[in-house]
């Protein structure tokens, strides 16, 4: 069981039994004894991976929507070397911002698949 399992078994264990007076009977076999706890369980680890997904979801319509303010920010310059300089500075640091939240995104939806 992954330590992620883990904690989302004593979360559930908290909210079915939060005086942990009753003995839930998880079983080695990854169950719980008794067929209205194990579908219980099964229930709430359902809620818990809906609400993940919900969750990547809306944070991956946030990132494009960032990335689409980088991508169209318009940046002013003035008539001069420097100021045609200092907007390519910008334009560059802007591309790298840009970047690193689609290299962030990525990774966290390559997380969210394990």
């Amino acid at each position: 069981m992954t330590t992620e399992t883990e904690a989302l078994r004593r979360a559930f264990e908290t909210y079915i039994n939060p005086d942990a007076d009753v003995n839930l009977h998880w079983l080695a076999s990854g169950y719980y004894a008794g067929r209205g706890v194990q579908q219980s369980w099964l229930d709430f680890q359902a809620g818990h991976a809906a609400a993940r997904a919900e969750t990547a979801a809306a944070v991956a319509q946030e990132t494009q929507r960032c990335i689409g303010i980088i991508e169209s920010h318009r940046i002013p310059v003035g008539n001069s070397a420097a100021g045609e300089m200092a907007c390519e500075w910008t334009y560059d640091a802007l591309k790298t911002i840009r970047d690193a939240i689609r290299a962030g995104a990525k990774e966290t939806s390559d997380a969210d698949k394990t």
